[in-house]
């Protein structure tokens, strides 16, 4: 099998299954091909190389955003939604990373790095002390998370 990299399993699964539920919540459902048409909307947002910050609610954008952000080759930055605005842009600032969206302009001719080492996610924790912190992912450890839960082998 060839090694795919993170943002584009998504991809994948749109192509494999576009009409399949991928996603459903109190309000509606979200399709595969939804689902990746709403990462590429972000992923045009955003510049690679950036850390992009935001509420990491149970939501279809939270999804998207996982997703999309990766996908232009920038990394995101999910924090819990229960922190304080205090406590969220302490951390956000610690990992370097802003809230909301750069302008899209200009970034149609960047080419984002593919590569299965390079970052895509930062995950806060709680960390050892009660401060919290930021645990660095990189594509490979998300490929390793869907190949565990058996994603890969079931996309083509």
């Amino acid at each position: 099998m060839d090694d795919p990299v993170a943002p584009d399993l998504l991809a994948r699964a749109a192509a494999r299954w576009p009409d399949r539920i991928a996603l459903q919540t109190g309000v509606g459902q979200w399709t595969f091909s939804d689902l990746d048409y709403a990462a590429h909307e972000i992923a045009a947002r955003v510049a690679p190389g950036s850390r992009i910050a935001f509420r990491a609610e149970m939501s279809p954008a939270s999804i998207a955003s996982v997703w999309g952000i990766p996908r232009a080759g920038a990394i995101a930055v999910p924090f819990d939604p229960r922190l304080d605005v205090a406590a969220a842009g302490a951390l956000a600032d610690s990992l370097g990373a802003t809230f909301g969206w750069p302008p899209a302009a200009g970034l149609d001719h960047m080419e984002p790095e593919r590569s299965s080492d390079r970052p895509v996610l930062i995950v806060g924790t709680s960390g050892t002390a009660g401060r919290p912190r930021g645990v660095l992912l990189t594509a490979r450890n998300i490929e390793a998370a869907a190949a565990a839960s058996q994603m890969i082998p079931v996309i083509p």
